[in-house]
Order: structure tokens, then sequence, then C-alpha cells
């Protein structure tokens, strides 16, 4: 589908591709997308019942849930940092597994792999928290500083 008018024209009834059934277009799950700025999203090619069961398909091929979470986040890796599995596990092992601004244990719920926004460098793993705060200062080594100094002003002081 393309925007018309920013308005798009939905179809009531879509045939899968899969099953070759005509069905109603709530049985087939929304795909947003944003080309050159402008939002639009179409509907997935497979109804939903045919979808889970090519997911299905998949994970089984691949040997299971935990084999497509490591696939995925391989893939993640590769196309958002350009790391492998390796490079990223490489760099836990050199900080002990901790974050590197304060050095609580890394893991793989509270992992965030920081970067130049800028740049696309990356600097290190750092726990969430530590990551969001760096990113709270717009990564401003200036602003971070300027909030050292507020912090260590005698009424603060520990």
């Amino acid at each position: 589908m393309t925007p018309q008018n920013n308005k798009q024209i939905v179809p009531k009834i879509k045939v899968c591709k899969q099953c070759q059934l005509a069905k109603p277009v709530t049985d087939f799950s929304p795909v947003n997308v944003i080309n050159n700025g402008v939002k639009y999203y179409y509907f997935c090619a497979l109804c939903k019942p045919c979808n889970a069961q090519r997911k299905r398909t998949y994970r089984n091929s691949i040997g299971g849930k935990e084999q497509v979470k490591i696939t995925d986040h391989k893939k993640y890796l590769k196309h958002t940092y350009n790391l492998t599995l390796e490079q990223e596990q490489y760099m836990l092992i050199a900080q002990d597994n901790k974050c590197a601004i304060c050095y609580s244990n890394i893991t793989a719920t509270n992992k965030a792999i920081d970067h130049n926004h800028k740049t696309k460098i990356v600097r290190g793993i750092l726990c969430n928290r530590c990551n969001w705060g760096i990113g709270q200062f717009d990564e401003s080594p200036a602003r971070m500083l300027s909030a050292i100094a507020y912090l260590k002003k005698e009424q603060y002081s520990e």
C-alpha cells in the first residue's frame, strides 16, 4: 500500500499467500514502515495462523527458541554495531563482566552496547542505567563534568 494524501486504502479482504484463503484483513498482522519520513503500514502476506506455523517451522529447523534468540542477537549485533557475538563476548571478558562505568555485574537483561551515535564506534559495554545516564547528557563530557561539579558542591558533599 502506498500513502495517498497521508491516508491509506485498507482492503477488507486479503488472500493469504500460504493457504490461499480469502480472509478478513483483521486475520493478518499489520507491519509499520517509515520510508523517507512517511509512515505507513501494510499487512503481512501470510494470515496469522500460517505465519505462526512458518515461525514454528523456522524455530524448529535451527534448534528451538534459544537458538532463535542467539541467531537474532547475532543479526542485531552485526546490523546495529557491526560486531560479532565473539567480539561482544571478548569485550565482556575484558571488562570482567562488569559495567565500564559503575562496575556492577552485566547480565543479559541489563546489558547495553555503548557507542558514539555520531561515529558509530563502540566504546564498551555498560549496564542499562549508566548507558541511559550518558544518553541523558547527550554524550557531552562538558555536561557530565558540569553535573559532577554540581554534585560536589558543599551542600551535596558526602
